[in-house]
Parts: C-alpha cells; structure tokens; sequence
C-alpha cells in the first residue's frame, strides 16, 4: 500500500500540482530566511568593525596630531627664545643698521653665530638656524646665503605675518638652497624684532624630514598609513612612501572621517588638523582589511544555507507528499464522478482538513445521486406541460396577427391626415417668415427715417451755428480793414518822423565837424572839446544807421500792410457768397427735416398694420398646429397599437418556438440523465 501511495504521488507530482507548490513555499522560505538572517549579520559585523575601526583610528590620528603639535610647540618656543634674547637681537641690529669697528664686528658676529650654533647641537633634528636680511644674514651654516632671499614667497609671507609663525613643507636642498642633493627639509619662519621693536630680518628654522617620518612610522593602523599634508595638498611626510600618491580630498572641520576611492581600492580616511602649523595628519585604511574579519561570517552563511537548502528538501518532500498524495486520490475520485459514476466514494477517515474534505466528497455525490433521481421526474412532467403551452401559443399567434392588420388600416388613415396638416403648416410658417422679413424692413426704414430726423435737426442746428459764424467772421474782417488801413496811415506819418530825424542828423554831423575844426585852430586848449566834437560825430553817425535800419523795417511793414489789406478786400466778397450758401443749405436742411417726419408717420402707420396680421397668422398656426398634434397624437396611438400587436404575435410564436424547444429539452434531459451510473 506505502509503495502504490508512493507510485501515485510521484505520478501525480506536476509543477502545477499543490504538492509541488507547497515544497516549493516552503524551500524557498528557508533558503530565503537563512539567507536574509545571514547576509543581514554579514552587513551588520561590516559595518560594526567599520566603525569601530573608524572610530579608533580617528582616536589614534587626533592623539598622533596632538603629539605632534606639542612637538611643533616646543620648537616655536625654541623661536621664541631665541626672540626673546634681546642681546642677541640687538646684536644683529647693531651688524646690519651701523658702522662698527672690525675688532668688534668680528666679536659680535662670532658670537650671533655661537649662539645659533649651540641651539642647532642642542636640537638633533634641526638642520640649520638662520637669521635673514636683505642686508645680510647670519646662520649655522658657511655656504654663502643668496643675497636675493627677500624675494622669495616664503619669507615675504613671514614678513605679512608679523610675528606669527609660518611651517613651510619640506623642500629638496633646503629653503636656502645651501643643502646637498638629494636631501630635503621642512622649516618654520618668523619675523624677527630687537628689544625696540624694530624688524630685523626673518628667523628660519630647518628639520630632517626624518623627524615626521620617524613619528608617522610609529603610528600604527589596520593595514592603512599615515600622511601628512599642508593646506595646498602638498604631501610633507609618510608613513609609507609607497601611500604618497593617493589623491587629494577635501576636509571640513578639524577632524573627521570620509571613503575615498584610490584606483581600484576603497579606502577609509581619517584625519585631524594640526592648530599649529595647518597641515592635516591622515590615516588611510583599506577596507578589504577591514572587513576581512566579516568574511568568516559570510562562510558560515552559505554553509547555513546549503545545510537549509538540504534540510527544506527532505522536509518539504514528506510536507508535499502527506498533504499531495491524498489531494490527488480525490482528484482521481472527481473525474470518474464527473464521467457519470456516482457511485464511487473516499476512504479516508483522517481528523485533519483532508478527512473533511473526503467527508465532503462523499456527502456531494450522495447529494448528486439524489439530485438525479428529482430531474428525472420533474423532467417527465415538464414534458407533459410542454404540448400543452404548445398549442395554445399556435392560437394566440393567429388572433395577434388579424388584430395587427386591422390597426395598420387605421394608422394608413392616420398618416394622411398628419402629412396634410404638416403640409398647412409649412405654408403657413413660409408666410409667417415673409410676414416677420417685411416688419424688420419697415422697423429699418423707420430707424433710419429716425436717424435722419436726428442728423438733419443736428444739421440744422450747426448750420445756425455757422452763420452767425460766419457773419462775425463777415464783422470781423471789415474791423480788420478799417485797423489795416489806420495802421497804414501811421507808416506814413513815421516816414515823416525819419525825415525830420536825418536832417536832425545830419545838422549834428555839421556841427561836430565845425566843433572840430575850432577845437584844431585853439590847438592844445581845444583838446577837450575835440573829444567831444568826435564823439558826436561818432554818434551821429551811428543814429543814421539806427535809423537806415529802422527806416528798412517800417517799408518792410508798410508793404507788408498794403499786402494784409488787398487780402482782406479779396476775402469780403467769398465771406459773403459763403454766407448765402449757408442760408441756402439751411433751408434744404428744414426742407428734408420736414419730409423725414411725414415718411417717419408713415412708416409707424404701416408697422402696426403688420403685426395685426402677423397676430393672425400666429392665430391660423396654433390651429393648424393643434390639428397636426392631433393627428400625430391618433397615429401614435394607433402605431403602439399595431407594435404591441406585433410583439404580442411575436411573443406568441416565440412562445411556441419555447414551448417546442422545451419539449425537446426535456428530451434530451431524460436522455441524459440514463447515463449516470447510480441505485435508482
């Protein structure tokens, strides 16, 4: 039996099956549990190590800064000492500003240079220890300093400074260029001042780059190195010398933690700024190393999921099986009972879903086996009704039709009456239009006699305007004349004036030249008076020119007057012809007022003959109207009349077809029902 449920199953085991369906859930969901729990974990721990390997490396950065700072504070203060040794300042400032004796010259710039040169032994990592001035310089070191040292960036920027320090990146030979090949250094520089506050030059200071990278060598990352660069990102120290190419980045705030990309590894940076010098301590990490502590987890992941894949396998297969097998067998129990054997019941007896469900297979074809049985029997007896319904279908179907010919007779008459009435109606409506077409041409006429009576009374009025327009243009212009002609009158009364002025004139010109032959004859006492006798003539002489000018203008006015008066005795005669044209179209005007108000009378006598007959007309259409509404109203009737005849023979021989049809139905039913295999 086992091995016969076995052969069933695996028969019966389709991808479509619910077998397969549920093996199928169930893999997946513990594939996918195990998988999602995993990888979870997995992404999880990366992150964790991450941070915490962010963390405590940005710890070890900030601390290595902090180091280094007070490194770098030492030997600020070493500047500041060498600063406040006003002694050895003043020394300097005596060498470069005056004139001293070269006994004493030599003391004193063997002592600048004792001191310095005991503060570089005193200090293993310094290189050199320089005072610099355009005007000299003093150091550690015998090579001869370049004169031209004031010129360079670096110390004008000391020099910008005023005091504060400025850390200067390594640089090959040194910032003086007194070093040897192949060998750098980094430096700090500062402006430096006598006890008087005077500038003396700049004190520069240069260190073994061994020094950063004996320090960055100590710090120590996960797999990473440690950098070290100034604001421009210029690198100033390693850790590694195989790490100095990564690229720059950009770092906001003191210190801080960001993922870059460096070729073809991703890397984890961490740095800290230094409040000294500027320059920024970074930590860079792979982080391949970083989560190569992870990768343990993820192994133990897909052995997690292979074990589960193995173990969701076997499970799921008992799973398909306990709950596909049985499925099947009433699936197999349907299809007979769908093939007519309603005979066939399950076996099984189980208290889960699957024995409710056999219950219910079984109680269903029982249910079935009696549902047959009834149709049998209803079927015999619908039979019987059938051919009765039969007949009476075929005797209604007759009447219907003789009723459906009567009523199209009547509807025929109905029709006839309605295209008469429809036709009255069109003739009066065409009569009406004609009507309402000759009113709105009358109501025209009307409006624009209106429109007239208004245009020539505005006529009238402005024609009145003009004429007493024109006849005080007419007044007008003889005051003109007469004032042309006084005017004309007092043009000739000055030509008199300015004949009387130039024989004036010309008795003063005699006078001023017998008044300048006496003064010639006195001689020297007479010198006065031929001022004066010039003076006059001079004056006469001008007053005749005044008055040529004068006497050109008034002939000038005077023509121009003659010319203004023909003008005006030109225009009196057309003034008067154009007042008698005004008389003359005032009184068409008056003329064509008077005929618009008699055309006007008319027309309004006219309108209202119009629309009395225009009333009537309204009066024959809603006769004719009520006659069409009337027959249209009969042949409604009379058309629902004759549907409903129709529908109703329809209905009838439909009836019939039915009646037939159940018959045969009825039949077929019972032939049908012989097929089903079941105790009757």
């Amino acid at each position: 039996m086992p091995m016969a449920a076995n052969r069933r199953f695996a028969k019966g085991f389709s991808l479509h099956s619910i077998g397969f369906k549920l093996f199928f859930i169930f893999f997946i969901s513990i594939l996918a549990f195990v998988l999602a729990v995993g990888l979870i974990s997995y992404d999880l721990s990366r992150r964790t190590i991450a941070s915490e390997v962010s963390n405590s490396s940005l710890q070890t950065i900030v601390q290595a800064n902090e180091k280094l700072d007070y490194m770098f504070g030492n030997y600020e203060n070493l500047s500041h000492q060498i600063r406040n040794n006003t002694e050895f300042t003043d020394q300097i400032f005596t060498l470069l500003n005056f004139d001293v004796e070269q006994v004493q010259r030599v003391t004193m710039d063997r002592k600048v240079r004792g001191y310095l040169q005991n503060l570089k032994l005193s200090q293993p990592y310094v290189t050199g220890i320089y005072v610099l001035n355009d005007k000299g310089s003093f150091g550690t070191t015998d090579v001869k300093i370049p004169k031209d040292i004031a010129t360079k960036d670096w110390y004008k920027k000391a020099v910008d400074q005023n005091g504060k320090f400025v850390w200067l990146p390594p640089r090959e030979k040194g910032y003086l260029g007194v070093g040897s090949a192949g060998e750098s250094s980094f430096a700090v520089a500062q402006i430096l001042k006598n006890s008087f506050d005077d500038p003396i030059g700049v004190l520069l200071m240069e260190f073994d780059p061994v020094l950063l990278g004996n320090t960055l060598k100590k710090i120590r990352l996960d797999s990473g190195n440690v950098l070290m660069r100034d604001a421009d990102g210029t690198n100033v120290a390693s850790g590694n010398d195989s790490w100095t190419d990564t690229p720059p980045f950009a770092m906001s705030g003191m210190s801080g933690e960001l993922s870059l990309r460096d070729g073809s590894a991703d890397l984890l940076a961490v740095y800290a700024k230094s409040e000294l010098t500027g320059w920024a301590l970074i930590g860079l990490v792979p982080k391949a190393s970083v989560y190569a502590h992870a990768d343990s987890i993820y192994r133990f992941t897909l052995i997690a999921a292979c074990s589960a894949a193995a173990l969701a396998l076997v499970i799921g297969y008992l799973l398909a099986r306990r709950i596909g097998g049985p499925l099947k067998r009433i699936q197999d129990l349907m299809k007979e009972g769908a093939k007519g054997n309603l005979k066939v019941r399950s076996g099984f007896t189980r208290k889960d879903e699957i024995g409710e469900l056999s219950s219910s297979f079984n109680q269903m074809m029982s249910q079935m086996t009696q549902l047959i049985h009834d149709t049998d029997k209803l079927a015999a007896a619908v039979l019987g009704t059938a051919g009765q319904i039969v007949q009476v279908s075929d005797t209604t179907s007759q009447t219907a039709k003789e009723i459906a010919a009567a009523t199209e007779e009547i509807a025929a008459g109905a029709v006839s009456l309605t295209e008469e009435a429809s036709s009255g109606n069109e003739v009066t409506l065409a009569a009406n239009e004609q009507l309402k077409s000759v009113m709105e041409s009358n109501t025209e006429v009307a409006d624009t006699a209106k429109e007239v009576r208004v245009f020539s009374q505005e006529g009238i009025r402005c024609l009145g305007d003009l004429t007493a327009n024109t006849s005080e243009v007419e007044r007008k212009t003889g005051d003109m004349a007469q004032k042309v002609e006084r005017l004309r009158e007092s043009t000739k009364s000055m030509e008199k004036i300015f004949d009387l002025m130039a024989r004036v004139n010309q008795q003063t010109k005699i006078l001023s030249l017998n008044a300048g032959i006496e003064a010639s004859r006195v001689g020297s006492a007479g010198k006065g008076f031929l001022v004066l006798a010039q003076e006059m003539q001079r004056l006469a002489e001008q007053s005749r020119q005044s008055m040529e000018v004068v006497a050109g203008i008034v002939d000038t006015l005077h023509e121009e007057i003659q010319a203004t008066s023909a003008a005006i005795l030109e225009s009196q005669p057309i003034l008067l012809a154009q007042t008698g044209y005004v008389h003359r179209v005032n009184r068409i005007f008056g003329n064509v007022h008077g005929h618009m108000e008699e055309v006007l009378t008319k027309a309004e006598a006219s309108t209202a003959r119009l629309r009395d007959l225009e009333q009537a007309q309204e009066t024959l259409k809603r006769a004719i109207d009520n006659v069409t509404a009337v027959s249209e109203e009969s042949s409604a009737i009379t058309e629902e009349v004759a549907s409903q005849s129709a529908e109703q023979s329809k209905s009838s021989e439909g009836l019939a077809r039915l009646s037939a049809e159940l018959k045969e139905a009825c039949f077929a039913l019972q032939t049908s029902l012989t097929k089903f295999q079941y105790d009757r």
